[in-house]
């Protein structure tokens, strides 16, 4: 029985993703996935900040004096120079971009300030973890002034110069809207460097909880980015949909006759989890593939056999496997199969 029932989840789990996984490959693939997604937008921001810096695209000086007063108060209410002293010189570099540029230069390139953006950026890849929130203050507090400098009229250039701006702006901001502002996102795809901070079976934990699925607070909205950011159809995706279905049904014999209970309460405590995970045919066949294990598992009070009748395990197996050859395989290697000749 036991043997029949975990053959029945690998083609359950098969099903829903179409590979297979082993525990853990699927949030191993995803953050991989991620990080390679988030570098490669970075790379495009850069090359559109190289763009209006060759088309000579500036910042005004006076809003470039607005930018190292922002990014310095921010900084000092949030941190102690003393204890993050990489993000204190960072905050402090703005304000001696005067001295560089005398007063008599009308705006700064933005390729130079996009220069000085990639060195905060790199120290949010810090090992201290100080000088990552620090410097993660200084990137935030500078992207969010920098998004709204064209449109205070604090940029410099010729039509195409504004253009080539506008277009690494846009690059920028559609980098926040995917990988910022999510606290489970980011610490999947958080460096220390070079190397993730988080092994892929910290990230399984993380991501859907120390248990068993739904058990992670805001999962529901990370997994409503990680499937925007890596497309719904991605292999990735897939894989990490087999990664959830293992959660709750780790493919030992021990977890047999926990998986009903186990589907019955994320279904109840999770709904929106479990939209964002599975289509509503794949709820639908994990709802029926639980029928099948809480009949093969349930005896009726006083009986040797197992309760339902075998025509009704027939039925519902043929839901969940829909092929003849799946059900005949399953049922014959169950302790009723004798009812069903």
């Amino acid at each position: 029985q036991s043997d029949a029932v975990l053959g029945a989840q690998k083609g359950v789990q098969q099903s829903l993703g179409g590979q297979g996984i082993n525990p853990l490959e699927g949030t191993g693939t995803v953050q991989a996935a991620l990080l390679d997604a988030s570098r490669g937008r970075r790379r495009a921001i850069r090359g559109a900040y190289d763009d209006a810096g060759k088309k000579k695209a500036g910042v005004l000086s006076e809003g470039v004096r607005d930018l190292a007063k922002q990014v310095g108060t921010n900084f000092r209410q949030n941190f102690n120079p003393a204890t993050a002293p990489k993000a204190a010189s960072l905050a402090d570099q703005l304000s001696g971009f005067e001295r560089v540029f005398p007063g008599r230069v009308r705006s700064i390139n933005v390729k130079t300030l996009e220069q000085y953006r990639q060195q905060v950026s790199a120290l949010t890849r810090s090992s201290d973890p100080l000088e990552r929130a620090a410097a993660g203050n200084i990137l935030r507090s500078y992207d969010d002034f920098m998004a709204d400098t064209l449109d205070k009229m604090l940029v410099s250039g010729d039509d195409a110069a504004l253009e080539a701006f506008s277009k690494a702006r846009t690059l920028r901001r559609q980098f926040a809207k995917e990988f910022e502002g999510d606290v489970i996102l980011d610490k999947l795809i958080s460096e220390a460097d070079g190397t993730l901070l988080l092994e892929p079976s910290e990230a399984t934990r993380y991501l859907f909880g120390a248990g068993k699925l739904g058990g992670k607070t805001g999962a529901t909205k990370a997994l409503r980015r990680i499937k925007g950011i890596l497309g719904e159809d991605s292999v990735e995706w897939q894989g990490l949909k087999e990664e959830a279905f293992l959660r709750l049904f780790p493919g030992d014999k021990a977890a047999i006759g926990k998986f009903p209970g186990a589907f019955d309460k994320v279904l109840k405590d999770s709904p929106e989890l479990m939209r964002e995970l599975f289509t509503g045919d794949e709820v639908l066949k994990l709802r029926r593939f639980r029928d099948v294990i809480a009949n093969v598992t349930q005896k009726a009070p006083g009986a040797v056999n197992y309760s339902n009748t075998a025509a009704t395990l027939s039925r519902l197996a043929q839901d969940v496997f829909g092929n003849s050859r799946g059900v005949l395989s399953f049922i014959a290697r169950l302790p009723i199969a004798k009812d069903i000749a």
